[in-house]
């Protein structure tokens, strides 16, 4: 009844959709949070790298104002004439158009369109970084479920060998020519075979789990994958490491943030200078009053001046600003130098491991191909007596564990090549 469940389970997997490598990055593409909050930030970024948003463009406001005012007056003249009057009004309007245009302001507008532009290419550095960091942990996930389902194949393999080596003792039991205690002992290999299946079985479904999380999808969302690990690239560690600097893409961002911190400098620097603006306006004025010498005032034309700005002192304020710039500037330089330095050292160490799961693979693979010969001809000498069952039960635990090891050299080999593409930048090729 257990290995009737077992393949009914196996069976049951078999049945689901398959999902492509292809299609489970474009999912992850399209659902990640991550990804959809930098394509956000890229979006801010581009908008706000305009010359009018860095300071080159004029400003121009309408300005316009109404009053109204009730009062009682006493007026004395020269002449001895005296004019008392009550609540009188006055009503103003007054309208003006004006225009403010910075001609010099010490470079800072050109500092500040340079920063805008870094801005933006450092956004569209970190989405890239983004989309390489999911496309590697899901190519890297999407894997380990294929792994986790080869070793499903290897461990049903055994249990059907289990389940007819008891099938063989059960028959020469009942003849006389095997004991109650190898029927049993074949039974407790059948249930082991079993409980490694159940566990095998909970390892491929939180693998699939974690895949789906990173596709943005419910965790229990059923599929099974391709049945294979594609072919592990050659790489070489000295072009991979003269790409590292290039192509990186979170070196590029920290740089383009070295930048960004130097114009800040320049930008506290250019308050030490003067400012010029140009100002032109065109206004207007209505006035009406009940009392005084002009019942009505109306007066309107265009105006234009320059006015010059200089800070003569701030209590060292802006000095100190520049020194504070200068000091963030060299921490951006030393957290650039911080990250290509522990960079390198991921790529040193992914290519260490890549390199010796390579060579293990090789080896596994002749080792694996040992032990299933090894383990067919134990099944040939069990079947004709010329064997006991404990001889058989090592040939069959040797092909199991030498599939298992074969099959992480290969998942490993494959896992340290996407991490080291992913440093060069190569992942999405």
């Amino acid at each position: 009844m257990t290995i009737l469940c077992l393949v009914a389970m196996f069976t049951s997997a078999n049945a689901q959709e398959i999902l492509p490598l292809e299609n489970a990055i474009a999912l992850a593409l399209k659902n990640n949070f991550s990804i959809q909050l930098a394509q956000k930030d890229t979006m801010i970024a581009n908008n706000s790298n305009t010359l009018g948003n860095a300071g080159f463009a004029p400003s121009v406001e309408l300005i316009g104002g109404y009053d109204l005012n009730s009062t009682n007056a006493k007026q004395e003249f020269i002449s001895g004439e005296v004019r008392e009057i009550d609540a009188a009004k006055t009503e103003g309007l007054t309208g003006r158009v004006q225009l403010n245009w910075t001609l010099f302001d010490g470079f800072y507008m050109f500092a500040e369109k340079d920063k805008l532009e870094a801005f933006e290419s450092q956004s569209r550095l970190q989405l890239k970084a983004d989309i390489e960091e999911n496309i590697a942990q899901v190519q890297i996930a999407y894997f380990k479920v294929v792994q986790q389902a080869r070793l499903i194949e290897s461990i049903k393999s055994a249990i059907d060998i289990s389940y007819k080596r008891a099938e063989v003792i059960e028959k020469r039991r009942k003849i006389g020519s095997s004991s109650q205690t190898e029927l049993l002992q074949a039974q407790v290999d059948l249930n082991k075979d079993s409980s490694l299946y159940y566990n095998q079985v909970v390892a491929i479904e939180i693998s699939k789990a974690e895949l789906n999380y990173l596709l943005g999808r419910d965790a229990a969302t059923t599929f099974t994958t391709d049945t294979f690990i594609t072919s592990v690239s050659d790489l070489n560690y000295n072009q991979l490491n003269q790409q590292l600097v290039q192509q990186n893409y979170s070196i590029l961002a920290a740089k383009k943030q070295s930048e960004i911190s130097m114009l800040m400098v320049k930008q506290e620097r250019s308050k030490l200078y003067p400012q010029l603006d140009f100002i032109a306006n065109y206004s207007g004025a209505n006035i009406n009053s009940g009392s005084g010498f002009m019942s009505l005032n109306q007066n309107y034309g265009p105006a234009i001046g320059l006015v010059l700005r200089m800070n003569i002192f701030d209590g060292n304020k802006n000095r100190i600003n520049v020194k504070n710039a200068q000091v963030e500037s060299e921490i951006a330089l030393l957290q650039e130098t911080e990250l290509r330095a522990s960079v390198n050292t991921q790529l040193y160490s992914a290519y260490q491991n890549y390199i010796s799961a390579k060579k293990l693979v090789t080896f596994e693979r002749k080792s694996l191909q040992l032990a299933q010969a090894n383990l067919d001809l134990a099944i040939e000498k069990y079947r004709i007596g010329s064997i006991n069952q404990l001889e058989f039960r090592e040939a069959q635990r040797a092909q199991l564990e030498a599939d298992g090891r074969y099959l992480t050299a290969e998942y490993q080999a494959k896992a340290n090549e996407i991490l080291m593409k992913k440093l060069v930048g190569r992942v999405m090729q």
